[in-house]
This record gives C-alpha cells, structure tokens and sequence, in this order.
C-alpha cells in the first residue's frame, strides 16, 4: 500500500493475482484473514484495491500454448512470476517484486528463474530481474523505455530487443502506410520474439539445439503453426512481390515463410532457411497480407 500510495507508476504498473487475498502469509492465515483485523480505512483501503481495482495479471494473462510454469519445484502459472515469465519469453519487458525476507524462501536476490515445462521436459528457463525495495522498482520502472507509440519506434526497438534478427531497416516504410495499433505491434513483437528464440537455439552451422528443435516443432509445424511457407499457387503468382532488398547483401532474395496475424490481416516475411548464420533471420516485411485476391 505504501508503494502505491508513494509511487503513482506502482499503482498503474504493479500487479497481482486476484487470488492474492487467499494466500498465506503471517501465522499460516491468509492474507485476507490478516488485513481483516485492521483499522477499518486501512482494511478497507486493501479491499478495494485486491477485490476491485488491481491491476490484475489474470484480467491481462499472456497467450502461451505450453502454459506451465515453475520456480523451485512450485507451480507459479497462476501467479504473478508465471505471468512475468510469459510477457518476458513473448518479448514483453517485465519483472517481478517480492517479499522479503519470506516465510519459508529469501527473495533478496535477482534474478529469479522459471522453469518452463515438466521437470522431464524444459522448454525453457527464463530470467527475470526481481526487486524487493520498494524505492528502487519505482525507479527502475520510471527510467524503463516506454511501449512504442509508432511503427518507426517498435523498429528501432525491435533492433535493439532481438539481437538474433537482422530486420531491414527500409520495412518501416511499408508499415507508415498502415494505421498504429498498440495491439498490433504487440502480436507482431511477438513474432519477432518468437524467431529470435529459435535463432539463439542455432549454432554456427545452422544445428538447432534440442530446445531449438521443440521451438520449431511449436511455432512452424501444425494447422495452428506461427509460421508458414507460401502455397506452390502463391508463390508463382506473388514471387516479384515477395522478392526484398536483402538487408546484408542489398541483393534480391525471395522469402516465402511468414508470421500470421489475422485480425488485420498483418504478415512478417523472412528468410527460411536460414542462409547467413552469422547476420541472423533476416526480416524483410512486415505490413498486410500480400496475397490478398
């Protein structure tokens, strides 16, 4: 409560379960058993903002077909650290806050690792930096970069964030033509995070590791694959319009594969297979559909 009250960014950025209430913390009693027992504007200055008011991570959850979480054998998927761990595999800048010292765990450290999968089968661990003063997550979060505001930013900051990509720099041209969406450049952030996974999966010879084979598996493989490559039709027929500048060589190189996003019909076109292991997958698109007829 202090941290909301003190810090204006806390109580918009800061969030919890709504199940928070329901767990245990001093004497093995619930938090909502605890804050029962308070001065009743002090109780009632909690109620309302972990019944009604949050922000809550389950009212924003992350989409994440593989959707178990854990840290130190307990399932967080439900709570605060599984959500951070889904915004930071997808791309999305996120961190944790803790308690500490805890009741049973310190917390006093950073960063904090979440497994994802079953202990018989990581799919991935994910590193999240953890703070637990108060004064200082006001800080980090103030000077953090904010979300982009225009296609020209989520570019720059694309650059900056999957360093296993070589995005073309000349794609921001294409985007200018299409209206910003915040939810837009998320999903297409997302995609992008997504390639860059499996690039850091590949060794300099293009081997994937056994990580980067099961993110294959899961993003190009399926009916509900991510990525797909052009139907034979499509490819005859759009071969001159899927044809870019290759961001390295400035020579013409076709890139068939894409990253679907339906609602607008949005599409990142890159290179696959991979032909430059050492400049990354490079992107050469992204806007609307090309094939539309």
């Amino acid at each position: 409560m202090r941290a909301r009250v003190q810090h204006a960014i806390l109580a918009r950025e800061l969030y919890c379960s709504r199940a928070l209430p329901a767990v245990n913390g001093l004497a093995r009693e619930t938090i909502a058993q605890t804050i029962s027992r308070l001065p009743r504007d002090e109780k009632n200055s909690f109620l309302l903002w972990l019944a009604n008011r949050g922000p809550f991570t389950d009212d924003v959850r992350t989409e994440e077909e593989d959707d178990l979480f854990q840290y130190e054998n307990t399932d967080v998927t439900d709570q605060g650290l599984g959500e951070a761990a889904r915004r930071e595999k997808a791309g999305r800048r996120a961190v944790a806050y803790s308690f500490s010292p805890g009741l049973t765990r310190q917390f006093d450290f950073s960063p904090l690792t979440v497994i994802q999968g079953w202990d018989e089968n990581t799919i991935a661990e994910i590193e999240l930096q953890n703070f637990w003063d108060v004064d200082l997550l006001a800080q980090a979060l103030t000077q953090a970069e904010p979300d982009p505001d225009n296609w020209a930013a989520v570019i720059e900051q694309s650059i900056q964030r999957f360093p296993n990509l070589c995005i073309a720099e000349y794609i921001v041209d294409e985007l200018r033509r299409s209206p910003f969406s915040a939810s837009l450049a998320r999903n297409v952030c997302d995609l992008l995070s997504a390639l860059n996974s499996v690039k850091t999966e590949m060794d300099g010879q293009g081997n994937l590791s056994p990580i980067g084979v099961q993110l294959v598996q899961k993003y190009f493989v399926g009916k509900n694959a991510w990525f797909t490559d052009e139907s034979d039709r499509n490819k005859i027929d759009f071969e001159s319009e899927m044809s870019f500048v290759d961001p390295k060589t400035k020579e013409k190189i076709t890139c068939f594969w894409h990253g679907k996003i339906q609602t607008p019909q949005f599409r990142v076109h890159f290179q696959w297979p991979v032909s430059d292991y050492s400049s990354g997958i490079k992107i050469c698109y992204i806007g609307p559909k090309i094939t539309k007829r």
